[in-house]
């Protein structure tokens, strides 16, 4: 038969305390917490005068520890304990959240480190890790990027320097009848299976682009059609065809810049940057990024 002497065991309740008085075994479920020495008490010893505060208040005044969200709550001592709880919860106590980490993550897309003291980037301003604090070690969209003029010089560098004009834009060839104000000097490069030198070129800027190449064709003493019947295109240095019918004017062409006769609507597949002479200005247009690719 069973023991009847057994004890009976403790089970604990979220927000209980024992007091804190010397001698005094009490666990209470709403203890009270002393101002003076922030311990906790039970009812019976918590003024300061109770339990010989060693830090006593000057005031009558006592804190209720709040079981839930472990909020002090300012508390006579005549006041009912649970009536001040009961109305606190009901104005929304909330239990106590987690203290969020301080540690910042790094902005590198799938970096998983955290930390402490980031490192910012100059360049994007967003926190990095120590691995991935220079801008290459991130790929930083915010890289400083080169002058227009080492991107005119870079651009310049994918045609060639080598290949000598006929002539010059003093001497440039074309229609003694165009009105000095319509004039277009442009570098002219011929179709390059003809394997003509290029030339400084004057036509006129109110001519549609079709009609300047039937031009440039008869001053060059090239075809405007090859054997299979295709007809010349004019391209301009990033590779695009200018439309037969839109006047020169509307092509973002000016005085100095190139162009390249080739028979066909896109330029042939073996057709060699480096074979097209560029003019003073080089690039021409208003993109001077792009180039025939």
């Amino acid at each position: 038969m069973q023991s009847s002497s057994s004890t009976a065991r403790h089970v604990s309740v979220q927000g209980e305390a024992h007091c804190s008085h010397k001698g005094c075994a009490t666990i209470d479920f709403l203890p009270f917490v002393c101002e003076g020495c922030n311990r906790r008490f039970c009812k019976d010893h918590a003024q300061c005068a109770d339990h010989d505060c060693p830090n006593p208040v000057i005031h009558d005044r006592i804190k209720l520890a709040c079981p839930v969200c472990q909020q002090l709550l300012p508390c006579n001592r005549d006041d009912d304990p649970n009536r001040l709880v009961d109305l606190h919860i009901s104005r929304g106590c909330q239990p106590v959240a987690k203290k969020k980490s301080m540690a910042t993550p790094c902005s590198f897309s799938g970096c998983k480190a955290k930390e402490l003291v980031p490192v910012n980037c100059k360049l994007c301003k967003k926190p990095f890790c120590i691995k991935h604090r220079l801008e290459s070690d991130h790929n930083c969209v915010m890289t400083a990027q080169p002058s227009a003029a080492v991107r005119e010089e870079e651009f310049k560098k994918r045609f060639s320097t080598k290949i000598k004009f006929s002539n010059t834009p003093e001497t440039a060839k074309g229609d003694s009848k165009i009105a000095a104000s319509d004039k277009l000097v442009l570098a002219v490069n011929a179709p390059q299976a003809l394997a003509k030198a290029p030339l400084w070129c004057i036509v006129s800027s109110k001519w549609a682009t079709g009609k300047a190449v039937d031009n440039l064709a008869k001053i060059l003493k090239v075809p405007n059609k090859d054997e299979r019947g295709v007809f010349m295109r004019m391209f301009d240095l990033r590779g695009n065809a200018l439309e037969k019918m839109k006047p020169l004017s509307q092509a973002n062409l000016s005085n100095g810049d190139t162009v390249v006769l080739e028979y066909g609507d896109t330029l042939p597949s073996d057709f060699k940057k480096k074979k097209v002479a560029v003019g003073k200005k080089g690039t021409g247009g208003k993109d001077k990024d792009c180039c025939i690719m």
